[in-house]
């Protein structure tokens, strides 16, 4: 391979690329082989990179398929490589910019470093984006309402990919919502380590565009409602408080060119939205990679676990320097003198099925006034492992029976058929009715309190991967550790009680002063037999748990007692809620999607949609059976046991104009929440004064539509020129506001809510109540208004597909000279 100097290259057209190089467009071809298939170019400004970025992304020829190796693994490895520099020329014919580069084949071993300056570091290192973002005419014809044509709207479809890249911003907008700035690996360490204002941050614009070259954008990853439900509450809600600036993470998204709000982010911004439906940590912000390999926000194999971090000193509980390496924990430190062989049983037959129930029963019977921890956990495929849309269920489920000191690691994938209805011989018949036994023993005696981290989402996924064993549903006295750790921490008065208990590892590092050995957490749990190493982690995965739970409470002098509750003396109510009891409803694939809503099902394994419902252990208020009639506008009771009455079928005060609770309400701030505020308007309401009755209404939208009338929610801004998505303004001397729905919801003014809102001969004083707040404060009633008729050859107006209206405040004159509406202005 001869010398190159000075040659231009251009980008090969994604049409043709598969036939030049034999690997399609958005793969990394592979290296290693023998003869080289492809040239390999390594530019030269990667060699004084930082030890803290010293690797590359390679992959196996095939898309979505990567890895990250070291820097010197790659120049070992790939014969005849070349070093090139290189440099951007643009052509004076078509101004399309052309890498250009001057390359020797220099053996890496004699590589000279290469000085260059920040300028040209950020020039060299702003790659294209791997998607094309819209089409700016198209998306701003679209805004506008223009018609298009179908092939025009085509080029909005969302595109799905997968990409590596840096952290370089996080906003938290709500609980279950957060927006983050999302740049190229190779982040410019000034902009890495600024620290300047959220405004500074959005107008950076680390990408180039590959629609159009001479133009660079930003990227914002939107994770929200698709995460939420691909991991359940709970886990989806921890992955989002996860993620943090400086981190380098693998995504998985879609493109959300499809939204109007995105849009005007791109025709405004030049920034592209992506809804992110599940990353990967590949490198915390302070660290140069901890290989935990957190998916999906968490870790591969058990989602419900978080990536490794530092944690300070602590002045009260045990803790360590963030540089000092903790001794691995193992079995036989938490139990003296154990050994696989001594202490673990796998139960893949009958014969052990058996004696494992025939153990536990007998430790009940001989100790009938005892409590014991079993600390429970859960091993399945990990993801990147399972073929596309393959449902993964538990494979292997750990068992420590601590009063016993005793590891069972029950082999489901041997024992359990995954659908009820394969054909079972007499023999497998026997033996799931025999494992069935077993769980209901472990899981509804109540005096034996199950431990373990994020366990709920164990017991979740066990009830969905094996639906016809009814045992999994149900489960008495269950501990949750990180819980449990937190109210340690709080009555010791500790600091960053979130770190520490973030992940069981974290939890582990912070109370026993020893680390946990994750290597196997990825392994490929189908594989039988287990490997000594996969037996150890997962038994200490089960062991941990009830051991921690042991030292936790001991560290605040609390125990748990015969009822069984735990708490430092008698009538201690510090863990008042810290025991609780699980039940799981797995529905019926054919369910409807309006039934998925209102029970708040989450998709666990495959298909199967489960319902999970909590209360405390003991506690006589065990929630109802949830029911969903097929009328969508029936009363139906929810996952908690509540009676939830959908708005469309209540009606507001009848005498309306006359009404005295409105003229009550009318210039008074009544409360921050929509359910409160609607509570005081239909406090006379019989049906909603009942024990579990409340009112169901869509809470995030700006308006909740009753039988006979509206209530409008309007959030203004707390300062003049902060963007929103509606800018409601007042106008009139406060007497009018403009406000924002919808088109389809308007249906051009003859959609049932217009109907209800506007003034009409027949109809002119329509049944709308208004509130109002700035920011986060609680709500001013403006009382009554309606929204001002259009005469003759007036227009709509819009925003893309948005229409704007205004309100007319009927109590203006009363409204006007009172504080608190004039707060609101």
């Amino acid at each position: 391979m001869g010398n190159f100097q000075n040659c231009k290259l251009s980008l090969a057209p994604t049409d043709q690329l598969s036939k030049l190089c034999g690997f399609e467009a958005g793969c990394i071809p592979p290296g290693f082989l023998t003869p080289a298939p492809v040239v390999t170019f390594l530019d030269e400004a990667l060699l004084e990179l930082p030890e803290k970025v010293d690797f590359v992304i390679g992959g196996g020829g095939a898309p979505n398929q990567s890895t990250v190796l070291p820097l010197q693994t790659l120049l070992d490895s790939i014969p005849n490589i070349y070093t090139s520099s290189f440099r951007l020329e643009t052509t004076s014919s078509n101004m399309a910019t052309t890498p250009a580069i001057s390359s020797t084949t220099i053996p890496p071993t004699r590589m000279q470093m290469v000085t260059t300056t920040r300028e040209e570091k950020q020039r060299v290192f702003r790659p294209f984006f791997c998607v094309e973002p819209p089409d700016t005419k198209i998306a701003l014809e679209i805004l506008k309402g223009s018609t298009i044509t179908i092939s025009a709207k085509n080029t909005l479809t969302p595109e799905s990919f997968s990409i590596v890249g840096r952290v370089s911003g996080v906003r938290q907008v709500a609980r279950r919502l957060v927006f983050a700035d999302f740049a190229p690996p190779l982040l410019d360490d000034h902009h890495h380590n600024c620290n300047g204002d959220n405004d500074q941050q959005q107008d950076w614009h680390p990408w180039r565009n590959p629609r159009n070259r001479d133009e660079d954008m930003a990227v914002q990853l939107v994770l929200g409602k698709t995460i939420m439900e691909r991991l359940g509450e709970e886990a989806g809600e921890a992955a989002l408080r996860r993620l943090k600036r400086g981190q380098l993470i693998l995504v998985k998204g879609t493109t959300n060119v499809d939204r109007t709000d995105s849009l005007i982010n791109w025709t405004s911004k030049r920034s592209l939205d992506v809804r992110v439906s599940e990353y990967q940590i590949l490198q915390t912000a302070n660290d140069g990679g901890d290989g935990s390999g957190d998916f999906s926000g968490q870790h591969q194999t058990q989602s419900h676990r978080g990536p490794k971090k530092h944690l300070k000193n602590s002045s009260k509980m045990p803790s360590r320097p963030p540089t000092i390496d903790l001794e691995i924990l193992r079995l036989s430190d938490i139990y003296k003198d154990a050994t696989l062989e001594r202490t673990v049983v796998v139960i893949d037959t009958q014969q052990s099925v058996d004696a494992m129930h025939d153990a536990i029963l007998d430790w009940l019977n001989s100790n009938p006034n005892k409590i014991g921890l079993v600390g429970i956990d859960c091993e399945w495929k990990p993801s990147f492992l399972a073929a596309a849309n393959e449902a993964q269920p538990v494979l292997l489920m750990q068992v420590c029976f601590h009063p016993t000191k005793r590891i069972y690691l029950l082999d489901l994938q041997t024992l359990l058929q995954e659908e009820p209805l394969m054909p079972q011989d007499s023999q497998s018949a026997a033996l799931e009715g025999s494992v069935s036994r077993l769980v209901e023993l472990l899981f509804s005696v109540e005096r034996l309190v199950k431990t373990g981290f994020k366990v709920m989402n164990d017991f979740q996924r066990l009830a969905a991967s094996y639906p016809h064993v009814l045992a999994f549903r149900l489960v008495n006295t269950v501990l949750e550790v990180s819980r449990t750790g937190m109210r340690v921490l709080q009555l010791s008065k500790q600091a960053r009680m979130n770190k520490a208990t973030s992940s069981l590892s974290k939890m582990t590092e912070f109370f026993l002063l020893k680390s946990l050995n994750k290597e196997q957490q990825v392994s490929d749990w189908s594989i039988r037999p287990m490997t000594p190493a996969q037996i150890e982690y997962a038994s200490l995965d089960a062991a941990v748990t009830p051991y921690l739970t042991e030292h936790m409470l001991h560290q605040v002098g609390a125990t748990i007692n015969q009822d069984p509750r735990i708490g430092r003396w008698d009538n201690d109510t510090a863990f008042a809620d810290a025991l609780k009891s699980w039940k799981f409803i797995v529905l019926n694939q054919r369910v409807d999607g309006n039934t998925i809503r209102k029970l708040n099902a989450k998709r666990v394994v495959g298909l199967s949609y489960v319902v999970s419902q909590s209360w405390i252990s003991g506690s006589e208020e065990i929630p109802k059976e949830p029911d969903v009639p097929d009328d969508e506008n029936e009363p139906y009771t929810d996952a908690c046991g509540i009676v939830r009455i959908p708005s469309l079928t209540v009606s507001i005060v009848e005498d309306f104009d006359n009404s005295s609770r409105i003229e009550f309400l009318v210039g008074k701030r009544i409360a921050k929440s929509k359910d409160d505020c609607l509570f005081e308007v239909l406090k006379g309401n019989r049906l909603l004064q009942q024990p579990n009755h409340k009112l169901d209404f869509p809470q995030r939208s700006g308006y909740v539509e009753f039988a006979n009338g509206v209530v409008l929610f309007v959030t203004m801004p707390f300062r003049d020129g902060q963007a929103r998505k509606y800018p409601n303004k007042w106008l009139k001397e406060g007497s009018v506001l403009s406000w924002f729905v919808n088109d389809h919801e308007w249906g051009g003014g003859e959609s049932k809510l217009a109907t209800k809102m506007v003034r009409t001969v027949g109809r002119p004083n329509p049944i709308v109540i208004l509130f109002v707040r700035k920011g986060k404060e609680a709500f001013v009633c403006c009382g009554r208004c309606h929204i001002k008729h259009l005469g003759d050859g007036e227009e709509q107006t819009r925003i893309g597909n948005i229409v704007m209206l205004d309100l007319v405040l009927r109590d203006w004159d009363k409204l006007r000279y009172l504080p608190e509406f004039q707060d609101i202005l």
